[in-house]
């Protein structure tokens, strides 16, 4: 009787200390709980939601937002942020429009349900040296794993939609991304790609067929130990290259793959044969208005 009262207690005083997550409103002009994110960081704990209300402080109305482990972060109304999750665990974005969000050795990093664009300049593509500057890559993911991209449209870069590498754990999965000036998706780790549509369409009618030739293979795989397994994704409106192009191992299943000079190119990498640089093959995907399957 005695153990049985002191379990209950215990049990009881645990229930009392434990977390009970809370959603903190941040809007600039007063109408919510704090009027910055670092004031509703130094509340939040693990678990809790923090929601940006409207404009923010910074330049065009950008929130700023450097992530907090355990954090679920939401958008309101025309709140537009640029996010960066360095080291953090467990962090979650959805509803909310992006300029760009740098995921740098994190793990379990959610983004759900949002816009992520960066209207690229009417100058052309940037250079190779230039790729990692503002605006040219949507979303990167470094040296990270268990990263999960869904239900977004990520849309208008200078660069790539999705870049990564070193990674792994990471699935990108009924999205829409489309027209990036280099590429929707560069993979260089391990990846699952499913039910996307990945296209380089909606032009600007401003740009000339020479400056439409900058945007290059629609998903990009250049690293020979690099996976991906790429199901159920529609692929295609590239121009004049190839809309996928692998050098490491790659599973294609029920995807459709349109309009391009090749469907899939595929490098054979470290004198692998096309056989090993696709592992398991191409499987009941449809290919229309390009070659299907080339091997170099």
């Amino acid at each position: 009787m005695t153990k049985t009262l002191l379990s209950a207690l215990i049990a009881l005083s645990l229930a009392a200390k434990a977390h009970a997550a809370k959603p903190f409103v941040v809007a600039m002009e007063g109408s919510g709980d704090f009027k910055t994110i670092d004031e509703a960081h130094e509340q939040a704990k693990k678990g809790d939601s923090i929601l940006l209300r409207g404009i923010g402080p910074g330049k065009d109305g950008l929130w700023q937002l450097k992530a907090k482990d355990g954090i679920r972060y939401a958008g309101e109304g025309h709140a537009v942020a640029e996010a960066v999750v360095e080291k953090a665990k467990g962090v979650s974005f959805s509803r909310l429009r992006f300029k760009s969000v740098a995921i740098e050795e994190s793990k379990g990093v959610l983004i759900e349900e949002s816009l992520l664009s960066n209207a690229f300049s009417q100058q052309g593509p940037p250079s190779v040296q230039d790729l990692g500057l503002p605006g040219t890559r949507l979303i990167s993911i470094k040296r990270s794993r268990d990263v999960t991209i869904r239900r977004c449209r990520i849309s208008d870069s200078a660069g790539y939609g999705i870049w990564m590498i070193f990674s792994k754990g990471v699935v990108i999965e009924s999205n829409l991304i489309t027209n990036h000036w280099w590429g929707g998706v560069y993979l260089g780790g391990a990846a699952r790609i499913a039910r996307n549509t990945i296209a380089a369409s909606h032009h600007p009618p401003s740009f000339t067929q020479d400056k439409l030739l900058a945007h290059y293979r629609l998903i990009e795989m250049p690293e020979p130990d690099a996976h991906a397994a790429i199901e159920g994704a529609q692929v295609g409106y590239g121009v004049m290259i190839p809309c996928i192009f692998v050098s490491g191992a790659i599973s294609l299943e029920e995807n459709i793959i349109d309009y391009n000079d090749d469907g899939v190119a595929a490098v054979a990498a470290q004198g692998w044969p096309c056989p090993k640089v696709i592992r398991k093959g191409l499987r009941n995907n449809v290919f229309f208005g390009n070659s299907g399957m080339s091997c170099a």
